[in-house]
């Protein structure tokens, strides 16, 4: 069994100039990590998510 984790990220750190963080999420597949750029930009301040929202874990059968 393979697992497929998707992990999406604000980039606090890296604000634009109207303040707000982009959004970034994460690949990790066998060990393997990649991540991309949503090109979607939110305020930090506004944007809380649950713990339990804050990751998506699959399984892959191949």
């Amino acid at each position: 069994m393979n697992e497929l984790s998707i992990v999406f990220l604000l980039q606090k750190e890296k604000l634009n100039k109207q303040g707000k963080c982009p959004i970034k999420y994460r690949i990790t597949f066998h060990q393997d990590r990649k991540e991309f750029s949503t090109e979607l930009f939110v305020n930090p301040k506004v944007q809380k998510a649950k713990p339990s929202m804050k990751k998506t874990v699959l399984s892959i059968h191949s």
